[in-house]
């Protein structure tokens, strides 16, 4: 189910046929934003390279950057995810 808020209505009735009515609101969180690749393959200098990363939780769609650091000379990482390029 995706996050976000869902009504619903309930009804309860008692033993002597008397009944309520009222509207349940569930509000459900998205899942904590989380980076699930956990390594990258082997790149070779002189030779294209590409490799997505993967993420899961949060709201999509997702936004990629560097945010410390930097990549190897000759690579570049796209806002979608991808690392590529040739190193060099």
């Amino acid at each position: 189910m995706p996050a976000g808020n869902v009504s619903w209505d309930v009804t309860v009735t008692d033993s002597a046929g008397a009944t309520s009515v009222g509207v349940l609101t569930l509000t459900i969180a998205p899942a904590a934003l989380s980076i699930t690749t956990t390594s990258l393959p082997p790149a070779q200098v002189g030779v294209p390279y590409s490799a997505t990363l993967t993420a899961t939780g949060g709201v999509g769609p997702y936004t990629w950057a560097v945010s410390g650091g930097s990549l190897p000379a000759g690579l570049s990482l796209s806002a979608a995810g991808v690392i590529s390029g040739t190193p060099v």
